[in-house]
């Protein structure tokens, strides 16, 4: 037993975000390139890699001071430098706990060890004590076997020891192989593989463990192949032995892979008291199968949890930051409204009604001023939120609380981050101000923060541009666990933990290089031959364990070896271990016996097909009478022409196409705000000129969403029309004047039943000689004469409303010609800035287009009048705002195929 009362005599460890903090602390303040900058996120990445530094050297019980040994005479300059650099450990971090009073957490667990190995020696109980599955890759859980052995009653199990393959000491096994491990064990307990008993009952080596151990020779014994293969061919029942309940399956991609793993373990939940084992390092891999498990309402428990930055309270935090960073992002905001956690001291419909008057009034271009301009904007539609303008209040003091002090510690920082993220989750019920650590994530998160801000009280501001870094950085450092009930029946686990545990069947996934195994990383400040000067094991030891841990679960019964041969996009290398196992399986002339990727990747193929697919048809509305539209703008006859369906959807329906958030001002802002500006400039009864523009522009542009920084993408272009309207408006003005400027007109058309017709006119000038003139402004793209006269009869009708006195500014007058006007980049060709009627044409045109509307009104008065989407391919809009509610693209391409 552990002697709790002397345990606790050693200083308490700090914790690993203290240490994180601290080490990037002192790097700050060890390295002026990084104090200068106030870098405290490029401080925080060599903090990791010192803390894995420091984690190796503990581990292998080497001085921090040898360090300070290695001759670097023969490195490259930069690996002196880094050699000083490395005073961070040496010096540094070892000043700040005995201050502290505290010990290195990993110190602390290889200290606790060596003394429990001490007093097992000391005391050697009488009583069994027996260590089993630790491969004693550290000295001291090396020692500490050692000790246990030499007890009376003790005894040490060693897990997956190959008598054969370490045959003795004259032929070392490189550092990864599967038996390098425990043969580095054995030299270190004075041990020969052949004084270690087997476990009783398990017998000789199983032809599964022979063939594996084959496979898994070191490289310069691998020329024995063709022997072994030999040998293994002449014993009777040896391949059908070795072989079965042992499968390969290689999947197109990472996708393919998570879903032929959940087709497996869902089938296992068909077996009553079967389990089954998920074994792989890759950690995204089992995320995906987890989240595949739901499709079925299976909830299955990952070992190493889920990253606490995507737990409910760490997206939260970081969605707070995000948009306290930049308040005016509508995105954002979005975000974070839509949050689970999201409250602002509003709760139920409340707070959804609230959100949703926020949605729709942020949509288009940002609002300027911010939170501020959208609370004019809320203010100013058709039905105002008061709830929602009292969420935009209580944010405005959480932006304004968050106001960067530029001598505010980073702890400091944190503390307010908190409070503020803590405001923003009341939802104003009981206990609401503790909601945001109450859910998932949060008791995790709470603590992460407070250890952080408890290292970092005396860290200096590193900037506000760092904070978002340095905040991921601490909460990604952390995992938490599931508290949903989960499937016993199911486990997943990493190698380390799935030593020494069994399942019915074993699925060991994630077989590519670099992810199992992982990579030969040396670490980022001492190179291999610095490494071996120290002391310290090389990289490649950490394959040799994972080989080991394969080794072991391959050898189990029933076993599954899957990967994917893309990863992220791009080819992937299989395993080392997997590319030796189809060699030998190639020789053995036995690989469609183990291969069975076809086969699964037909299941994973068809798990998503459905049975039939159902063609969408082009919709087919009929209305009754009483649906059909009885009044329609000017406007909206075009798009009867071109889209019927869009009738249907926007008029009778009521469905508006919402605009996207932060749009970026363009064409179609830039032509209201020039509309406005022209409607007040016609009004001026003085001379215009463009300075008279400029001020009318500069008053109102900021209510359309246009500010400084879209100035100089416009401001050629803009003075260009300024100027051009001033010569323009000068001329108009010697032949009439501006009647009607953006006014509404409207006429009924005897049809049964009869139709209204309305026109906003952006403007119509009554002439000296009688008269008038209808003038139609257009930034974007005219249509043709052709378009007008067929499918864009825009102002040919409006005319048709004025000659019935739809106006009643113009009672009696005739029209006397119609124009479409480009006001934005004219081009110096005339022809191309715009064209009309005039005179006889004019009023053809208008009679025209009058009896086309009759006949479309007549025509869609009957009963059998279809509103189909998008009738006539050669004027389809191909960007129709009802295409997808339409299931335009589905029924086009059906079209396509049976055409084909």
């Amino acid at each position: 037993q552990f002697d709790w009362e002397g345990d606790l005599a050693l200083p308490p460890p700090v914790s690993q975000t203290e240490r994180l903090m601290t080490l990037a602390r002192l790097v700050m303040e060890r390295d002026r390139k990084y104090a200068l900058e106030q870098n405290f996120a490029a401080a925080l990445s060599a903090a990791r890699e010192l803390a894995r530094l420091l984690d190796s050297l503990f581990l292998e019980e080497i001085p921090l001071e040898k360090i300070q040994t290695i001759d670097v005479g023969e490195h490259a300059e930069h690996w002196a430098h880094s050699l000083r650099f490395l005073e961070v450990i040496v010096e540094m971090w070892p000043r700040y706990l005995r201050a502290a009073k505290r010990s290195d957490p990993t110190q602390r667990k290889v200290f606790l060890v060596k003394a429990q190995a001490d007093r097992l020696l000391r005391t050697r109980p009488q009583t069994p004590v027996i260590l089993a599955g630790s491969t004693g890759a550290a000295p001291s859980t090396a020692r500490l076997m050692q000790a246990v052995i030499t007890l009376p009653s003790g005894a040490g199990v060693l897990p997956g020891l190959d008598v054969e393959t370490i045959h003795s000491d004259d032929t070392p096994l490189e550092d990864s192989h599967a038996q390098s491990g425990m043969a580095a064990l054995l030299r270190r307990l004075n041990l020969t593989a052949n004084s270690v008993r087997p476990w009783p009952g398990s017998g000789t080596r199983s032809h599964r463990n022979n063939f594996l151990a084959t496979a898994l020779l070191p490289a310069q014994a691998t020329d024995g192949w063709l022997t072994k293969l030999h040998d293994f061919h002449a014993e009777r029942g040896f391949v059908s032995d070795a072989l079965d309940g042992l499968v390969i399956v290689e999947t197109e991609n990472e996708e393919d892979e998570a879903t032929a793993i959940s087709i497996e373990l869902r089938r296992a939940l068909e077996i009553p008291d079967k389990s089954v084992l998920l074994v792989t390092p890759d950690r995204n891999l089992t995320r995906r199968v987890a989240l595949k498990m739901r499709r079925w309402g299976v909830y299955i428990d990952d070992s190493a949890g889920i990253p606490l930055q995507n737990s409910l309270c760490g997206t939260f935090l970081l969605l707070a930051e995000a948009w306290l960073r930049e308040s005016d992002d509508m995105v954002l905001l979005l975000s974070l409204l839509d949050h689970p956690l999201f409250g602002a001291g509003l709760s139920g419909p409340q707070r959804m009604n609230a959100i949703s008057a926020i949605d729709i009034s942020a949509r288009g271009t940002p609002p300027l001023g911010g939170l501020e301009g959208l609370k004019t904007r809320l203010r100013a539609a058709r039905e105002p939120s008061g709830d929602a303008l009292l969420m935009i209040e209580r944010l405005q003091n959480s932006a304004l609380s968050n106001a960067h002090d530029p001598f505010a510690s980073l702890s400091e920082r944190i503390r307010r981050h908190i409070e503020i993220a803590q405001e923003l989750a009341d939802d104003g019920l009981e206990g609401g101000h503790d909601r945001l650590w109450s859910e998932e994530g949060g008791r995790d998160c709470n603590s992460a923060l407070s250890d952080a801000v408890e290292a970092l009280d005396q860290t200096p501001d590193c900037g506000s541009q760092h904070y978002a870094e340095i905040l991921f950085a601490i909460i990604s450092s952390f995992s938490i666990r599931q508290t949903t009930p989960s499937y016993p029946q199911i486990q997943i686990l990493g190698p380390l933990e799935a030593r020494l545990q069994n399942a019915d069947h074993i699925i060991l996934a994630g077989l590519n290089e670099g992810v199992w195994p992982g990579a030969a990383e040396e670490g980022a400040f001492l190179s291999r031959s610095m490494r071996r000067q120290i002391g310290l094991p090389s990289p490649e030891k950490k394959i040799g364990l994972a080989a080991h841990d394969f080794a072991q679960l391959a050898a189990n019964r029933q076993v599954t070896l899957i990967r994917a041969k893309r990863s992220e996009g791009a080819p992937s290398k299989p395993s080392r271990w997997l590319v030796r196992i189809k060699n030998i399986l190639e020789g053995l002339q036995s690989s469609n016996q183990t291969d069975v990727s076809a086969s699964v990747n037909t299941v994973v193929e068809l798990l998503d097909r459905p049975a039939a697919i159902e063609t969408a048809s082009r919709p087919n509305v009929r209305l009754p009478a009483s649906l059909r539209p009885r009044q329609l703008p000017v406007t909206a006859v075009e798009l009867w022409l071109r889209d019927p369906y869009s009738i249907y959807a926007k008029y009778v329906l009521r469905l508006r196409k919402l605009d996207p958030l932060n749009s970026p001002f363009g064409q179609r802002e830039i032509g209201r705000l020039l509309h406005e500006v022209f409607f007040q400039a016609a009004k001026t009864p003085t001379t215009l000129t463009p300075d008279i523009l400029g001020e009318i522009f500069a008053e109102n542009a900021m209510n359309f969403g246009f500010n400084e920084h879209e100035y100089p993408l416009w401001k050629h272009a803009l003075l260009h029309s300024f100027e051009w309207f001033c010569d323009f408006q000068n001329e108009r003005q010697k032949y009439g004047e501006a009647a009607i400027l953006e006014e509404t007109g409207s006429a009924q058309f005897s049809t049964t039943p009869d139709f209204t017709l309305t026109a906003r006119a952006d403007r119509i000038d009554l002439l000296f000689s009688g008269g008038v003139v209808i003038l139609d402004y257009k930034t974007g793209t005219i249509p043709s004469e052709k378009q007008g006269d067929t499918f864009s009869p825009q102002l040919a009708l409006t005319g048709a409303i004025i000659n019935a006195g739809g106006f009643e500014k113009l009672p009696t007058w005739n029209v006397e010609s119609y124009e479409y006007i480009k006001i934005l980049n004219r081009k110096p060709d005339d022809n191309k800035n715009g064209w009309g009627r005039s005179g006889a044409d004019a009023s053809l045109s208008i009679a025209d287009a009058q009896r086309r509307l009759v006949e479309l009104l007549q025509a869609y008065n009957s009963p059998n009048a279809v509103y189909h989407s998008q009738p006539r391919p050669e004027f389809l809009n191909r960007f129709g705002d009802y295409d997808q509610l339409a299931r335009r693209r589905e029924w086009e391409t059906a079209g396509e195929a049976e055409g084909s």
